[in-house]
């Protein structure tokens, strides 16, 4: 539960309270069974009231408030910056203004306005258009408001919204009667205005001569077609129609095909019920969408936390950062990981009022999700959250503490930032508060296990792969129709990221009444069978049974070795499918690899140089270069799809070429829809 690339205050409390417990209180605390008695038993501890109390004072002495002298000292270095040409200087220290400055005062107006003013000159349009609209929020002084109108309508014309353009200029020339301009300086600002109307009406009087065409780019067309499902579940609305859920006492839910499934189907589309940036991204990308943040819109009240648009900002102060705002610093000093974030952002996004409406109806079921079960699963559902899968009864007594003792403290942080009704806020602890407490630790508990990584693209070129192409976590995910599939080291899909958002697609033909899986860790290719058995076994508590650990498949690296680096030959083949049924034949036979073999089910023989392997490497290199190097979806699945038609027909995993189409569409996958940041080779 706590970071491992970042120190903090509470692995130190965690010890404390251990050196605390008393052997009564430690009996005490073993002889409890139901979540409510232990966060009442450990929130009602002396050491816990104590050490929380001195955590809530410091919170409230070091919370990330607004700093007018901040502000303003940014946004003198920020014209500075301008006025010698340094934009990008400028651009960073008028964010940092913005970011500190007050709301709803005029030195955030200004510092709006300033940095609008700087991202038209660096051909930021949207952007400095946005900026000029909060500048006028926020009390910009009425007697410069023709400047942001004319800026705004410049903007516009540059963009080539020229109706905005022209309401803009005229509300340009309304606003002179508030300047306070010497008349040469008003005539010449009129002058700029007449200017640009001027070209307005030449476009007015063009416009109906010139052909006018929309044409759908082709990444946007990829785009379409990686992202959309073809026809959506009823029951599952964020999965593929070709896709089911069922449920088997010891294997838990599980995902099949009802029909075959080709390669390159999208089976699933989804936004988490929660998510959370990693700490080191708050600055660098939007709190409530998670993508890249290239001018930023800050929290009205603190300075933690950063928004892409005004859209994403009053999306998040309308749910779930009003119970958030100032608490995430103290997060972040605990050196807590990536899972309580989640479960405060979860708690915080449905607020006390709905959570306790749920009370009586939430009871946790392990097999809730089939078909049968469930009317619509809603990827939004507080109570199918509730049901995620929690192992609870792995945990052994100090780690169930632990946890409880983590419950407890996020209970008191949101406490503290006035989660509970206001009748309830002095009281020691009400049953309200326990239930509350209740579900906090309910998902401290199961989290772990159903999250998935929220990545992007770290990449020199998004117009074709690179082999210095990284991909780098941005946070963490609660999705809860991907949180039913289950684990195979050799998955069926390939997943990417968009935004917030996950999307899954076929790597392989699916046959009707096949389990379709997904990876939790390491696919077979990256590390040994032994080191991925062991890391799920840490984590998700069961040894892997796929067919790649049975086999005990080499990874990727080891069959490059064994091939010298080239591609598959006929001696590389250990075994091979019969020419007439399709049986597997193995080569080996003690120390002696034969060529031709007797199927022992259809009675034929088969030689291993009857196999189009030329053709087969071919086709297969064909296809990772369409989606590699071209990026070339539409072609490039249609190759995968002949390439491993031909395979399957003649060969088995593991396979090089086979991995490579299988790779080559995650490489794509990244390549068109997922979160990228383009960053220098070198």
């Amino acid at each position: 539960m706590f970071s491992p690339d970042r120190q903090g205050f509470f692995p130190a409390l965690w010890l404390q309270l251990l050196d605390n417990l008393s052997p009564i209180e430690k009996e005490k605390w073993e002889a409890f069974n139901l979540d409510e008695d232990k966060i009442e038993f450990v929130a009602g501890l002396q050491f816990t009231q104590q050490r929380f109390q001195m955590i809530s004072n410091i919170r409230s002495d070091n919370k990330q408030y607004k700093d007018l002298e901040k502000s303003v000292k940014h946004r003198e270095l920020g014209n500075k910056a301008f006025q010698h040409g340094d934009l990008n200087g400028a651009l960073v220290n008028y964010s940092r203004a913005v970011v500190t400055a007050p709301d709803g005062t005029e030195d955030l107006a200004n510092a709006y306005a300033n940095r609008a003013n700087c991202l038209q000159k660096l051909g930021g349009f949207e952007y400095a258009i946005r900026d000029i609209k909060l500048a006028m929020e926020n009390k910009y002084p009425q007697k410069n408001w023709f400047k942001l109108e004319e800026r705004r309508a410049q903007c516009l014309l540059a963009l080539k919204r020229y109706k905005e353009a022209k309401s803009a200029f005229e509300s340009a020339q309304s606003s002179l009667q508030y300047c306070q301009l010497d008349q040469p300086k008003k005539n010449k600002f009129k002058q700029d205005v007449e200017n640009g109307l001027a070209k307005i009406r030449e476009w007015e009087h063009n416009k109906d001569s010139s052909p006018f065409f929309v044409n759908q780019s082709t990444a946007d067309r990829y785009s379409k077609e990686i992202l959309q499902i073809e026809s959506p579940s009823r029951v599952y609305p964020s999965m593929s129609d070709l896709v089911t859920i069922q449920y088997q006492k010891g294997r838990g839910r599980f995902a099949v095909a009802k029909k075959d499934i080709e390669v390159g189907t999208t089976i699933l589309n989804e936004k988490p019920i929660a998510w959370t940036l990693h700490p080191d991204r708050f600055g660098s990308h939007c709190t409530d969408c998670m993508k890249q943040i290239k001018s930023v819109v800050p929290c009205r009240t603190c300075c933690g936390v950063s928004f892409c648009s005004i859209e994403c900002r009053d999306n998040a102060l309308n749910s779930y950062h009003k119970y958030e705002c100032g608490l995430l610093e103290m997060l972040v000093a605990s050196g807590l990981n990536v899972y309580p974030f989640l479960v405060v952002r979860l708690i915080a996004r449905f607020g006390f009022d709905y959570l306790w409406e749920l009370k009586d109806g939430l009871e946790h079921d392990d097999s809730s999700g089939t078909e049968e079960k469930v009317s619509t699963y809603r990827s939004d559902d507080f109570r199918i959250a509730y049901n995620l899968v929690s192992h609870k009864d792995t945990l052994d007594s100090e780690s169930y503490l632990l946890r409880t003792f983590i419950a407890v403290f996020l209970l008191k942080l949101l406490k503290f930032n006035k989660f509970l009704p206001p009748s309830l806020q002095n009281l020691e602890i009400s049953k309200e508060e326990l239930y509350i407490g209740q579900l906090i630790l309910h998902f401290v508990i199961c989290l772990p296990q159903n999250v998935h990584d929220i990545a992007l693209l770290e990449t020199p070129d998004s117009r074709k792969w690179s082999n210095s192409n990284q991909i780098k976590s941005l946070g963490a995910g609660v999705f809860l129709t991907a949180a039913m599939f289950n684990h195979s080291c050799n998955p069926s899909f390939m997943r990417s990221n968009h935004g917030k958002g996950m999307v899954s697609v076929t790597n392989r033909l699916i046959k009707a009444g096949e389990e379709i899986s997904e990876c939790y860790g390491q696919m077979w290719y990256t590390k040994s069978t032994e080191q991925r058995r062991a890391d799920l076994r840490k984590h998700y508590k069961f040894e892997c049974c796929c067919v790649s650990c049975i086999e005990n498949w080499p990874t990727i690296k080891d069959m490059k070795y064994a091939q010298s680096g080239g591609n598959t030959k006929t001696e590389h083949l250990q075994r091979f499918r019969c020419a007439h049924c399709g049986q597997v034949l193995e080569r080996r036979k003690g120390i002696a690899v034969k060529s031709e073999l007797t199927c022992l089910v259809c009675g034929n023989d088969s030689k291993v140089e009857d196999i189009p392997l030329e053709t087969i490497v071919k086709e297969c290199k064909e296809a990772e270069s369409l989606l590699s190097e071209q990026i070339n979806w539409t072609q490039g699945l249609k190759a995968v799809k002949d390439a491993q038609e031909r395979f399957n027909k003649h060969l088995l995993p593991p396979n090089l070429e086979l991995y490579n189409t299988q790779i080559s569409i995650w490489r794509a996958m990244w390549l068109i829809v997922g979160n990228k940041k383009i960053v220098k080779p070198f």
